[in-house]
């Protein structure tokens, strides 16, 4: 259920040859970048960091540049502060898994901007890379109220909020960052079905749990239960989401009506605790008017960045999961844009204009 940590500083480097970075779509406009904070998160006391990405203006941009993401991972191309677009664009914002960070999204946080939105992905404290506890990750609200601070800091930002089509607010997630994004929908948790799923699977998150001397029947249940609906959000795209094991259809009634799931692997490849196919979960059944659309070849972590030609390796040598290693025939960037154009055109995103003449460097 984890996104690989990302261990290194989100510097730049001028752009490179596009083997070397991995992560630029052919015939998009490279997106506008900023690094984000916000003083207050869900978690009294921390702090939200983040990453915006938008449609840049195109005049006189100059030469793009690279967030780098470290060894393992290719880098993401952008326009280091770049003005925003003219324009008021949707805003979307995106919650990681556990142990994540934001920058273990890029691909998606940049692509979605490119179809012509304004994107935040941010970390979440006690659940990201650096900042990482069991017992408060399974806080599952926490994460909710970190998308609705993050969303208020964005809307109170005179700058950011005139370019922002507050009739069109959007949440993306993947892994427990699915489930985030299901849950700032309306989808209410259930934390007795969930505990029973891990006394009677013992999959990988439910391991990891007991390995951290957590029991599940010791948290609070009316904090897991409860709606932690924010009318704000239009609609919501869940990809491999966690923690929906043995809801009913109680727990959908105060659902946002527009719901894309995105299932990752066939068979075998499927993460357990993520499969919502039938037979594996009720989520289907209980959100029978979501679209939901399984990609394969592909497994739970080629949701993650594009993986450096030497990524495989060092994850061998630290003893990592093997986040680089996909089914036979994945094509992970393609994965990545099939996942991008499948949310944009859920979502009606327009790509955004580019002046003739302007070309993107």
């Amino acid at each position: 259920m984890a996104n690989h940590p990302d261990n290194t500083p989100a510097n730049t480097s001028a752009l490179e040859p596009d083997r070397q970075i991995g992560q630029r779509t052919p015939n998009l406009a490279v997106p506008g970048f900023r690094h984000w904070k916000n003083g207050r998160s869900g978690t009294p006391g921390m702090a939200l960091v983040g990453g915006l990405w938008y449609p840049a203006s195109r005049g006189g941009l100059g030469t793009a540049q690279v967030l780098q993401h470290g060894p393992v991972f290719l880098g993401q191309a952008m326009h280091q502060d770049a003005p925003v677009q003219a324009g008021r664009w949707p805003l979307v914002l995106v919650s990681h898994g556990v142990g994540g960070h934001w920058r273990s999204l890029t691909w998606l946080e940049a692509g979605l901007a490119q179809h012509g939105a304004m994107v935040l992905g941010i970390n979440h404290p006690g659940s990201t890379h650096g900042d990482y506890d069991m017992r408060r990750s399974l806080d599952h609200g926490s994460r909710v109220r970190d998308l609705q601070a993050a969303m208020d800091a964005v809307l109170a930002d005179p700058e950011l909020s005139a370019h922002i089509d507050t009739s069109r607010i959007y949440v993306v997630g993947f892994s427990l960052g699915g489930w985030s994004a299901l849950s700032i929908g309306g989808l209410r948790g259930d934390l007795n079905a969930y505990t029973q799923y891990c006394a009677a699977s013992g999959h990988r998150h439910c391991k990891d749990i007991a390995r951290a001397d957590v029991d599940l029947a010791q948290l609070d249940a009316a904090q897991w239960n409860r709606s932690y609906r924010d009318p704000r959000v239009k609609a919501v795209a869940a990809i491999d989401p966690a923690l929906h094991q043995g809801l009913e259809t109680s727990h959908a009634r105060d659902m946002v009506s527009s719901v894309l799931l995105i299932g990752l692997g066939a068979g075998a490849d499927r993460l357990p605790d993520t499969d919502f196919s039938p037979g594996h979960s009720t989520l289907t059944s209980i959100l029978p008017k979501a679209k939901v659309e399984t990609l394969a070849p592909a497994m739970h972590f080629s949701a993650l960045g594009i993986c450096s030609p030497q990524g495989a390796k060092l994850l061998a040598e630290e003893g990592d999961d093997a986040v680089c290693t996909d089914p036979a025939g994945t094509d992970r960037p393609a994965l990545h844009r099939r996942i991008v154009a499948l949310i944009a055109n859920e979502w009606g995103l327009q790509k955004p204009a580019v002046p003739a003449g302007v070309a993107d460097r």
